[in-house]
């Protein structure tokens, strides 16, 4: 005051600093002191009185003689409150199971005598955490189409009483028990699946602590598809593996065969941003990718999900990894499946690579000569190569990418026990490749869809005009193939012209078969099934069919109709022959 420093004893106070209750004795607020805790050594003691005071405290073993007065008012332990404010105590180093007590004394900033109040408690300590319990899965299982097995697994430790949960890849619960005790045998679960899958059992204790184990059981007989609808994914999410397996891997199973995974969030022993590789599965609907967003985004692909509609698909960068055969141990012949890329790869087509340019067009997005396919290897030496990207063609109009599920048909590779996986591209740098090295697949060892058009009728000769059954785009080189050959063990001489676009069928014996024809254009591919009824030229029926013999009818020029419509229709019969009739 005045440009005098204020002295630290015999202060007066201004009027701003004026309390009427100076004068009066300090007072615990009710409730106070509270013991807040008292464990593992450490004890917490909440105090609070009614005016401006201070406390003087002294801690002592509770079988010791308590402090008078004067003894609390001489310790040097002490603490200033605030009125009406908490404030806490802290004791450290204290004996467990040992009774204490903390004294109290208050007394008035104008150093009048206040409460004398004591406060007891017992030292604990933290009492050791029950034990989880644990479940571990007896075996896995391998069984025949249509068997059913019975899941086991033992249950020890833990704290009763338990709930007891089975589950499918999916994630659908097949069984749910409570138990009052430990069981003195198996948790078990009965189950009859269709294709291979893994089952978990999942044990919560009266502590809410639980433990799981996993069963996988393999389905041998007949190929199943790999659909991957059988695993169990959020709405938009991905499951890229075990995080806790590392490099050493795991895999997870669809239809008849297993997809090798690994999966890791550490890097020569230190933790690092999690990787994965080989196969993993997701169930996104978005196309796009940022760089900025790279590991969300490497889950999208071209199309925004899986084939024909479905949630899930699978996820590929290969790394070594392979795909196995399950229901046959001497391997099967595999019918192929849908690939489509992977929305990381559209955006290294498209916009930019990252690391190389094109060296015709100077441009980081693919131009003539760029390309990126897969090459598939059988364990039996076989190859085949698939194309995800190709820009080769000097006419620009054939470049394309994949942006629709395609078939990959694996036929030629005959009997195979497992399948691996390699990405390569024209961009590559010192380093190796830099366009990333993603696909996504599909119902693997699914069955090509095909569109069946009106039957083609043959009297004598005919000419299919290929053009006529698919639908084109504007530009881009059409190139027909039969898939499947021509049909075997008929009497009809067949000409596939492919270039000019034309099947030619002269027929002169009834009989019945089917061509399957297939069209690319720019990647994409369309395939088509011709019915075709050869008629032996030998006159018209004129009597009508019952109707309950009759499977379909057809005008003179192949078009389906219904009903007895008057006039010269073909009959395709139950038994599988043809006839023509005249209806009146």
């Amino acid at each position: 005051i005045n440009g005098k420093a204020r002295p630290n004893e015999n202060i007066s106070i201004g009027a701003y600093e004026y309390d009427p209750n100076a004068m009066s004795a300090p007072q615990f607020v009710e409730g106070y002191p509270e013991v807040k805790s008292s464990i593992d050594g450490k004890a917490s003691i909440a105090i609070k009185a009614d005016i401006a005071a201070t406390a003087y405290y002294i801690l002592k073993k509770a079988n010791e003689e308590a402090p008078t007065t004067e003894q609390l008012k001489g310790s040097d332990k002490k603490v200033t409150l605030v009125a009406n404010t908490e404030n806490t105590i802290n004791f450290e180093n204290l004996e467990t199971d040992v009774t204490y007590k903390v004294y109290f004394q208050l007394v008035s900033l104008r150093n009048i005598d206040g409460d004398a109040k004591n406060v007891e408690f017992t030292m604990t300590e933290t009492p050791p955490a029950p034990e989880p319990p644990v479940v571990v899965a007896v075996d896995d299982k391998t069984i025949n189409e249509g068997e059913t097995v019975k899941l086991e697994a033992t249950l020890t430790v833990g704290t009763a009483p338990y709930t007891v949960t089975w589950i499918n890849g999916k994630h659908t619960q097949l069984k749910s028990e409570n138990l009052t005790e430990l069981p003195t045998t198996s948790l078990t679960c009965d189950v009859t699946p269709t294709e291979c899958d893994d089952y978990v059992v999942t044990v919560v204790d009266a502590n809410n602590l639980s433990a799981s184990d996993t069963i996988r059981v393999i389905v041998k007989g007949t190929a199943q598809t790999a659909t991957f609808e059988n695993l169990y994914l959020a709405e938009n999410s991905f499951w890229m593996g075990n995080l806790s397996k590392g490099t050493a891997g795991g895999s997870f199973v669809s239809g008849s065969y297993k997809f090798d995974n690994y999966a890791s969030n550490m890097w020569n022993g230190q933790p690092t941003s999690p990787y994965w590789g080989n196969f993993a599965y997701a169930n996104s609907t978005s196309t796009k990718f940022d760089n900025s967003d790279y590991f969300i985004d490497q889950w999208n692909n071209a199309v925004g999900g899986g084939y024909d509609g479905s949630e899930n698909y699978m996820v590929a960068y290969p790394q070594g990894g392979k795909i196995t055969v399950m229901n046959n141990d001497e391997g099967d012949q595999l019918r192929g499946f849908y690939i489509t890329n992977d929305a990381w790869n559209v955006f290294a087509y498209t916009v930019d690579d990252g690391s190389t340019s094109n060296p015709t067009t100077n441009e980081r997005q693919f131009g003539i000569g760029d390309w990126c396919k897969i090459t598939i290897t059988a364990d039996n030496g076989k190859t085949k190569d698939y194309y995800l990207a190709d820009y080769r063609d000097e006419n620009a109009e054939n470049h394309y990418y994949l942006s629709t599920w395609e078939w990959v048909d694996l036929r030629e590779l005959g009997t195979v026990k497992n399948l691996s996986f390699k990405v390569t591209s024209s961009r590559n740098n010192q380093w190796g490749m830099v366009t990333p090295g993603y696909f996504c697949v599909d119902n693997f060892n699914g069955k090509r869809a095909e569109k069946e058009v009106e039957m083609v009728t043959v009297e004598g000769n005919k000419v299919i005009q290929l053009a006529e059954l698919f639908t084109l785009d504007a530009s881009g080189t059409v190139v027909y193939t039969a898939p499947d050959g021509m049909p075997e063990g008929v009497e009809a001489t067949i000409n596939f012209d492919a270039a000019g676009g034309t099947i030619t069928i002269d027929g002169s014996k009834d009989e019945t078969f089917n061509i399957i024809v297939a069209m690319t254009q720019k990647g994409k591919t369309q395939y088509v099934k011709i019915p075709v009824t050869v008629i032996k030229v030998s006159g018209i029926n004129s009597i009508d069919s019952d109707d309950e013999s009759i499977e379909a009818r057809y005008g003179v020029s192949g078009q389906r109709i219904s009903g007895k419509q008057r006039g010269v229709q073909l009959q395709r019969m139950k038994d599988g022959t043809v006839r023509k009739v005249v209806v009146k």
